[in-house]
């Protein structure tokens, strides 16, 4: 079998064309990355670790990163805190329940200029269902909307730093 001509040639010739075929494929379909506009509003994506409990979720689009995450003050009262990997001209929140869909909250500019925002959680934690949030950065608008699994941290998983 190995002896044929046409049969060694295709052993090197194979890997060859599909290895070409994967990038040519991957160039014709691929769609080009274009630049956010000003005044124009893109959704952004919630990473996995806000499916369960990691104390932690990861917003993204393009360049912009969000994390979100509740922790609890010594008073026991629950503060969200959002840290973006750019400055934020605006942020705000919603939190839906069983019961009502929340107004929009707007959050605060704690710390780090405009990098890390906050607010004070007004429910219960342990009711919301979901949470929408929405920022302005560079006069190009954000939005997502996530489950709040991530609200809880379980102590399998490493504690989130930042």
């Amino acid at each position: 079998m190995f002896k044929n001509r046409h049969v060694i040639i295709a052993m090197f010739v194979a890997p060859l064309l599909a290895l070409g075929a994967y990038f040519l494929t991957d160039f014709i379909v691929s769609e080009d990355s274009i630049a956010a506009e000003e005044g124009q509003a893109y959704p952004m994506v919630a990473k996995s670790n806000c499916r369960y409990q990691s104390g932690v979720c990861t917003l993204a689009n393009g360049e912009i990163e969000l994390k979100v995450r509740v922790i609890q003050e010594a008073d026991g009262s629950d503060v969200l805190m959002l840290k973006s990997n750019r400055d934020i001209e605006g942020a705000k929140i919603a939190l839906l329940t069983d019961f009502y869909e929340g107004s929009p909250v707007d959050l605060v500019a704690s710390r780090n200029g405009d990098v890390i925002w906050s607010t004070a959680l007004a429910e219960n934690k342990s009711d919301v269902q979901e949470l929408r949030v929405a920022v302005k950065s560079e006069g190009v608008m954000f939005y997502a909307t996530t489950t709040t699994e991530f609200f809880f941290l379980n102590s399998k998983y490493p504690q989130p730093n930042w």
